[in-house]
């Protein structure tokens, strides 16, 4: 089941339910017995300024797509005609063929093809706060306390950071399906975020033992492929097709082939060419030596800690707990980069959490592409959230 962010309002009104409770169950003898056991919708807040640069520092941008493309169609004359003749082309026309390519790239590819640098930065801004949606069931230990399963439904980031952080109240958010996640060309392989708390008072909670572990770098490829690059967010989109379609081969092909569609000239008396077919290979070869070696830099695991204390929350005194509330986690969280070191330093964020069947928004949430209204962050207005998925 998807969610949708909610306010530091509802939290707010969650922790003074709790202290309510809290103060009004007594230890009477006709009070109902407690039931915290059962499944719960939940959402988490993390913010990760600490991470930031994890992404943009460790992955490095493909080469220059036009030599790149220039020298797979070399190749593809030196495989066709010889070393002689390939050498020849290369020294008397190599340098227009990559100009020309440029020149097409410039006119009609879209900015990040030439200049990715800036999308990696958006992408580092983009995790430096996700809102992760879960399901948790609530079981009793034998040994006493609770613990905490949990099975991720989604994850949603803000679509332009620089709006929340200049203080925005209606900042656009994409939510990510998570069956999307997992079942991705590169998938997001969460590998733990289960926990356990044992009571300390009465509706209290201490998290005991929540460490989250997941592939920060395969998240981040995502919404790269996903959420930056297209003009408009897709789901489960393979980066091969999408840098294919920014480049666009057969246009390419079309710029470099004369009027017969052939890509030649008479050398030594012998006239040597690709055709069009041959060129929109040859460029897709390009294509695909962009993308190999630049996706295996997203493999960025993640380890995150936590710690908090959660309050239990009964609206209407029948023993049954219909809220969870944690105001404030802290934790610290590292990424692990591909050059062996890793990156990290402290975590914030907080959780609210509704027994299934008594969540306020599950009347208005509309999982179908759809964009919704809700609260979200430390506003008492509503971000714009679009989920995405099937």
């Amino acid at each position: 089941m998807k969610t949708t962010p909610r306010a530091i309002a509802t939290l707010t009104a969650m922790m003074a339910a709790a202290l309510v409770t809290a103060s009004c169950q007594g230890a009477g003898l006709n009070e109902p017995a407690r039931q915290v056991e059962g499944a719960y919708d939940t959402e988490y807040r993390y913010d990760m300024q600490s991470l930031t640069g994890a992404v943009s520092g460790s992955v490095a941008a493909w080469g220059e797509p036009d030599k790149i493309i220039r020298d797979k169609i070399l190749g593809a004359f030196r495989k066709k005609f010889g070393s002689t003749i390939a050498d020849t082309i290369e020294s008397y026309y190599g340098q227009q063929i990559a100009q020309d390519i440029l020149t097409f790239f410039q006119e009609f590819a879209p900015a990040w093809l030439l200049d990715l640098p800036p999308k990696l930065a958006l992408i580092d801004s983009q995790l430096k706060m996700i809102d992760i949606q879960t399901s948790i069931l609530m079981t009793q230990q034998a040994e006493g306390g609770f613990k905490a399963t949990q099975t991720w439904s989604g994850i949603t980031v803000f679509k332009d950071p620089t709006c929340k952080t200049s203080g925005g109240l209606l900042c656009d958010q994409v939510s990510v399906n998570i069956d999307d996640l997992l079942g991705a060309e590169y998938p997001l392989e969460i590998l733990s975020s289960d926990f356990t708390g044992a009571e300390t008072s009465q509706n209290v909670l201490e998290m005991k033992s929540h460490a989250i572990k997941f592939n920060y770098g395969r998240l981040g490829l995502y919404l790269l492929t996903n959420l930056v690059f297209p003009d408009e967010p897709g789901n489960k989109l393979e980066i091969r097709d999408v840098i294919l379609a920014g480049i666009n081969c057969r246009g390419v092909a079309g710029r470099l082939a004369g009027d017969d569609n052939t890509l030649g000239w008479t050398i030594a008396g012998v006239k040597v060419g690709l055709d069009i077919n041959e060129l929109i290979g040859s460029c897709k070869d390009g294509a695909f030596a962009m993308v190999n070696g630049f996706v295996d830099q997203f493999n960025l695991p993640l380890t995150i800690d936590l710690k908090g204390v959660m309050q239990l929350v009964d609206n209407n005194f029948d023993g049954v707990i219909d809220q969870l509330a944690i105001p404030k986690l802290q934790g610290d969280a590292q990424v692990q980069l591909l050059n062996g070191s890793s990156k990290g330093g402290a975590i914030n964020g907080l959780m609210t959490g509704f027994r299934v069947g008594n969540n306020p928004s599950s009347n208005t949430n509309n999982t179908n592409n759809a964009t919704t209204n809700s609260t979200s962050g430390d506003t008492t207005t509503g971000d714009t959230t679009q989920t995405t998925g099937n």
